[in-house]
């Protein structure tokens, strides 16, 4: 019989609409058996490869991938705007 931990801190954050939809089928897919208890073990694993400073290539490309995501949305955004002032209709891409 497992022993129960006493949990007594509480860690709250807030996501969009459509990051807790992907969170529930993630947590679905995984055979969880919360979206709490899925949250908890996730972040605990990112805690332990932290402290553990075991950064593998699956990591770095998840937050290159991220983040070359955020730059082409700002490129887009930067795209549109030059658009806007210099009067040219948007080209077909």
């Amino acid at each position: 019989m497992p022993v129960l931990i006493n949990r007594s801190r509480l860690v709250t954050f807030r996501l969009t609409a459509d990051e807790y939809e992907s969170l529930k089928a993630t947590c679905a897919i995984e055979g969880a058996r919360s979206v709490s208890g899925f949250a908890r073990s996730s972040v605990l694993q990112k805690v332990e490869a932290y402290r553990s400073q075991k950064v593998t290539l699956v990591d770095d490309l998840t937050t290159l991938t991220l983040h070359l995501g955020e730059l082409d949305g700002a490129l887009d955004e930067l795209r549109a705007r030059i658009s806007r002032v210099l009067g040219r209709k948007k080209e077909a891409e």
